[in-house]
């Protein structure tokens, strides 16, 4: 069997690239004659001119952004789709929500290739824990190893122990899924002793791979891929291993053209600066033309050591905009606003993403009173409020350290508090959450312990709780709204750490991380007037060389000083 999975990955660039401009003014015409949409984003465009990827530079980027509004306007898809719904097979929603969609086509995501390079092969059993829920993920794979003659094992996400035994007993070749949850099988396997030696294959995405978690797999015999793509576009590149085993940066999908360009301009960057990536689709059904991802990556120099021949990609290097994923799930700044909206007694709000323990952790940094002030004055009593965490992952909620009500302060003879509890924890569904903006939260546990509470009938009759139901809080004396102000740029900042868009230590004598606010991603004032980029230069040390967990410390235009631990590969 030939090592590559077609002909297409080992032609000439020169072949390849006139081959990518003749389909490129059809694509174009198509996506104008039949998607109501870019009938009208490129109504000036003249299809026949856009032959060259100079030509196609001139072309609008089309932001991930503008799809959530184009089909609120226009639902469900907003005109953006170029075939009619009876072709439609499944209506999928990320969070946003944005939608996407996919037909009959046989491996509509173009998941085939990349998955054959991960070693799959026809007759293989594959084990898939990509979720079969509202986002794609699950039904992207399944359609990949289904083109390519696999057995699927629809195993979705948790019920390890489950999970482990369908494993053992099933007996795959192949996993499927995020890294993070890979881990997690292979070191329960190993607690409870399941066998899962069987998988000799793993391919995963949706969030980062450490060299380290990497190393993990390879050490359990396992080898280890990873693709880069995202639910509206497919397979954007995947990686691919040379002979030695030895693997360089991420290969550019036959089915797509990318580009790299400076975010928020659309210019094409030098080969080998990081910018913005931005994807122009052959898909016929759903027919991006210059698709801002908001991911940040830079072309890598050279040929390809598998023999394959397309333009390789450093990998993701970060955001271009204050998207984030996290679990394979994107967090939108404006999801981070409607709980704001919902609040407004919070102030400034900060979502932090950290790596800990080769998974993400993400924790709301929230601005507030002093825990205890509002309930105080609800009930008229003395509150105390131990430590109180917010959580995001695994799952959403929140714990008290402890919660206590004071005794009723007009009966001295009362020493007990009217209640005291330990430790409270609350977890709701955070996918729900997100996927619906708040609209369906489904609680999975409420746990207090040590409960206490003194219900008392005093000599006077009274009951230990009858003040707090006589007592009226006092109104706030009445004072005119502020008026408005610019929004502070650290509302609604999404700074992921540990994982910024660094250039490769290996290739540079000087590490830069740059944030871009772009123009048009939810970079607004309160006035509605967009803010200015934002970049960010590390300052290293003498020599400018960075090593590995090296600290670096810089200050970001209007937010001020902060501290990255910038990981590179050693």
């Amino acid at each position: 069997m030939s090592k590559h999975y077609d002909t297409l990955e080992t032609r000439t660039p020169a072949e390849r690239e006139k081959a990518l401009m003749n389909a490129l003014p059809q694509q174009i015409a198509h996506a104008k004659a039949s998607a109501p949409f870019f009938s009208t984003w490129l109504k000036d465009v003249d299809p026949s001119t856009v032959t060259s990827r100079s030509a196609l530079a001139r072309l609008p980027v089309l932001r991930k952004s503008m799809l959530g509004e184009v089909q609120k306007k226009n639902p469900p898809m907003g005109g953006l789709i170029a075939v009619p719904m009876t072709k439609v097979r499944h209506i999928f929603m990320s969070p946003g929500p944005i939608f996407e969609i996919d037909t009959d086509e046989p491996d509509y995501f173009r998941g085939a290739r990349a998955m054959f390079s991960g070693g799959f092969r026809p007759g293989h059993i594959v084990y898939n824990t990509f979720s079969y829920h509202l986002t794609p993920a699950g039904i992207m794979m399944e359609s990949a190893l289904r083109a390519l003659g696999c057995a699927i094992v629809p195993g979705g996400v948790g019920n390890t122990e489950l999970q482990l035994d369908a494993i053992a007993a099933i007996r795959p070749d192949g996993y499927i899924g995020t890294p993070s949850f890979l881990k997690i099988l292979v070191e329960k396997a190993a607690e409870l002793g399941k066998d899962i030696s069987s998988i000799k294959h793993a391919f995963v995405g949706a969030e980062a791979l450490p060299p380290s978690l990497r190393q993990m797999f390879i050490d359990k015999g396992m080898t280890c891929l990873q693709s880069y793509g995202t639910a509206d576009l497919g397979t954007i590149a995947y990686e691919a291993a040379a002979p030695d085993g030895k693997i360089e940066g991420m290969i550019v999908d036959e089915g797509v053209i990318v580009e790299i360009v400076r975010p928020g301009t659309g210019d094409p960057v030098p080969e080998g600066d990081v910018g913005e990536v931005v994807v122009t689709t052959f898909n016929k059904a759903y027919p991006l033309i210059r698709f801002g991802t908001g991911d940040m990556s830079a072309v890598l120099p050279g040929a390809s050591p598998c023999g394959r021949t397309n333009m390789r990609i450093k990998g993701w290097m970060g955001r271009a905009d204050q998207r984030t994923k996290v679990r394979g799930m994107f967090v939108d700044p404006e999801q981070i606003a409607e709980i704001a909206k919902k609040h407004p007694g919070l102030g400034r709000l900060r979502l932090v993403i950290d790596w800990v323990n080769q998974a993400d952790v993400m924790t709301l940094k929230v601005e507030a009173p002093a825990p205890g002030a509002e309930l105080e004055k609800a009930l008229g009593r003395k509150v105390e409020v131990g430590k109180v965490t917010t959580r995001w992952l695994p799952d959403l909620g929140a714990s008290i350290d402890g919660l206590t009500i004071a005794a009723d302060p007009n009966h001295p003879e009362d020493d007990q508090p009217l209640v005291k509890v330990g430790p409270v924890k609350l977890s709701v569904g955070l996918w729900d959450a997100l996927l619906t903006r708040g609209k369906v939260v489904r609680i999975q546990e409420v746990k207090v312990e040590g409960l206490q509470v003194s219900l008392i009938r005093y000599a006077n009759g009274t009951l230990s709780y009858q003040d707090i139901l006589d007592h009226q809080p006092k109104a706030d004396p009445a004072t005119p709204p502020a008026p408005p102000k610019p929004m502070d740029p650290e509302v609604l900042a999404l700074i992921q750490e540990d994982r910024t868009g660094v250039k490769d230590p290996r290739n540079s004598d000087n590490v830069t991380v740059t944030f871009y606010r772009s123009v048009d991603q939810f970079a607004m004032d309160g006035a509605g007037q967009p803010l200015p980029f934002t970049s960010y230069r590390v300052d290293t040390d003498d020599k400018g060389k960075p090593t590995y967990g090296d600290k670096l410390k810089g200050t970001i235009t209007g937010i001020g000083s902060m501290e990255l631990n910038v990981v590179a590969e050693k």
